[in-house]
């Protein structure tokens, strides 16, 4: 199957199993499928990649990669939902001069969950003083490390621990 496959179909190798959004027999059954990605501008379907990764986390950049090997050009304003965002997609976009249009994973419930938007403690409402962070009540977030994933880890006055990516914070304001 190789490193980066954990399933195909015996009736066509290259296809991957992924549950289906509608299953007519609501049975939830693995399908052989693949993952299509098409990108439209103007109306009219520019390019368009079929992989058979079974989510379109990983298909964003081959797909703009594939988009730029035809045209010669990346599009400046690549508009994609949140299952494309992401600190490696940012990352990505910003070093081939596009702009971020590209939502991340809590993107609705940061803009639109009241409980959450009003926690003290709510990343987009912490203030940075020199490596700790000040809530709008005035508690300490107290630096304590920076985990091998590269967030800086924090602990909150409750003895909780709160991770933060300063530059991914950045890319989702």
């Amino acid at each position: 199957m190789g490193e980066d496959r954990n399933s195909y179909a015996k009736t066509d190798p290259s296809a991957t199993f992924m549950h289906m959004k509608e299953d007519h027999m609501r049975n939830s059954q693995l399908k052989p499928c693949y993952n299509i990605q098409i990108g439209v501008t103007d109306e009219y379907v520019l390019h368009l990649d079929i992989s058979s990764e079974r989510n379109d986390y990983k298909t964003f950049i081959p797909f703009l990669e594939g988009l730029e090997e035809r045209y010669n050009f990346y599009p400046k304003y690549p508009v994609a939902d949140a299952g494309y965002g992401g600190l490696t997609k940012y990352r990505y976009v910003k070093l081939h001069d596009m702009e971020l249009y590209q939502k991340y994973g809590m993107y609705a419930k940061d803009t639109h969950d009241k409980k959450r938007i009003n926690d003290p403690y709510f990343t987009f409402n912490l203030i940075k003083v020199e490596k700790d962070y000040i809530a709008p009540n005035g508690e300490r977030l107290k630096y304590l490390y920076r985990n091998n994933r590269g967030n800086d880890v924090y602990e909150l006055p409750n003895g909780k621990r709160k991770k933060i990516n300063e530059e991914n914070i950045e890319y989702q304001r």
